[in-house]
């Protein structure tokens, strides 16, 4: 009787392995379907630069001088790889999001989760709205969500793995995966705090033991994290050594983030500040024009990829108009593109670096004039 309860048990559970697995082949094939006529679309900057820097092999161009850096090399080399595939690129996002959402709910199934609901989660992650929205477009959001769902799935094994070497495979894994995060967005501070807050859990689980709180965190926080910086800096050797970026992109680097904080400094008697985002106001960028020669060669440029921008969005380009960071951001290094002025990514750092001298240059000259006055009054 025993015998025979065993046996029903083990093929009642047999029947259910299949049904799982067939039920999670048919949401494949379904959603396959569904998408077999859709197209990638996109911004025209975004696209064609990702576009561009993955036909251009980002580190080996066949014109140095115009090589392309301005995003991180993660999602174009996802491109490069799409195309040595010969699949399209809707195609390969798919792909690899189904593989993402396959890897994740085993590790839920790790977690004795019933088998009925990671049929509910791994439909509801594979006919979710955004997935037909995002996944038909080139950003790096297209990968990133399938990343995000390697990289906890990965962490799940690696915590419920009790064999060690498993738990190190699993955790160098994972630090790959995270690595691979790190150079498609920008988005380390997020990880680095999450980790921080799971080392604090452990130590608190642990009753304030560092060390007995440190060897469980190294498989699970500090290996992935060591292997992620491991990898940025691999990737940034490879801009600087290449391309003479010292950074994992152009707006990465320290140069283009002082160029512009310099740009902010800038007092122009209002610093209206209304919106979180919006900080540069026009009367500022007049007055780095004036400050800097620099910068005033590419002012026509600068002034009509911002107008245009503006006005695409149905704003009213005036004076006393606030604009989006992210815009002069890229204005200045589209109009620095655009100019004759320089073409090569090793030349527009110089160029940065010579407009924060002139930004500086004044603002020292004002402080100056400022005590100055100050000592007469």
């Amino acid at each position: 009787m025993a015998k025979k309860q065993l046996l029903t048990r083990i093929f009642c559970e047999d029947i259910n392995k299949l049904f799982f697995a067939c039920g999670i082949l048919s949401m494949i094939i379904i959603k396959f379907f569904l998408i077999r006529n859709s197209e990638v679309v996109g911004q025209p900057r975004d696209s064609l630069l990702y576009t561009l820097m993955a036909d251009q092999n980002i580190w080996f161009p066949t014109n140095k001088a115009k090589a392309i850096i301005d995003y991180m090399p993660g999602y174009p080399i996802f491109i490069m790889f799409s195309n040595f595939l010969n699949f399209s690129l809707r195609i390969s996002h798919e792909i690899f999001y189904t593989i993402s959402n396959i890897l994740l709910v085993f590790s839920f199934r790790l977690l004795k989760i019933p088998r009925y609901i990671c049929l509910v989660i791994f439909a509801i992650l594979t006919f979710h709205i955004t997935t037909f929205l995002w996944f038909n477009t080139i950003l790096t959001e297209t990968i990133a969500i399938s990343l995000y769902h390697i990289l906890l799935a990965l962490t799940v094994i690696t915590v419920m793995s009790e064999n060690l070497a498993r738990k190190l495979i699993f955790s160098v894994l994972g630090g790959l995966c995270l690595g691979i995060i790190f150079i498609t967005r920008p988005e380390q501070i997020v990880f680095f705090l999450s980790y921080l807050v799971v080392f604090v859990i452990l130590v608190l689980r642990n009753r304030m033991n560092i060390a007995r709180a440190i060897r469980e965190a190294l498989p699970i926080c500090i290996i992935p994290i060591a292997i992620s910086l491991l990898i940025t800096t691999v990737f940034t050797l490879l801009n600087a050594f290449f391309l003479e970026l010292p950074a994992l992109s152009i707006s990465n680097s320290s140069a283009f983030k002082e160029t512009f904080s310099q740009i902010q400094s800038i007092d122009d008697g209002q610093n209206i500040d209304d919106f979180e985002f919006v900080n540069i106001n026009r009367q500022q960028l007049k007055m780095a024009y004036q400050v800097s020669p620099t910068l005033n060669q590419v002012k026509p440029l600068i002034e009509e990829e911002l107008a245009r921008r503006i006005t695409r969005l149905g704003g009213k380009d005036t004076t006393n108009i606030e604009v989006a960071i992210d815009w002069v951001y890229w204005s200045t290094i589209e109009a620095i593109r655009r100019s004759n002025l320089t073409e090569d990514i090793g030349v527009c750092i110089k160029f940065l670096l010579k407009l924060i001298l002139n930004c500086k240059r004044h603002l020292t000259i004002k402080e100056l004039t400022r005590k100055l006055s100050l000592l007469m009054i």
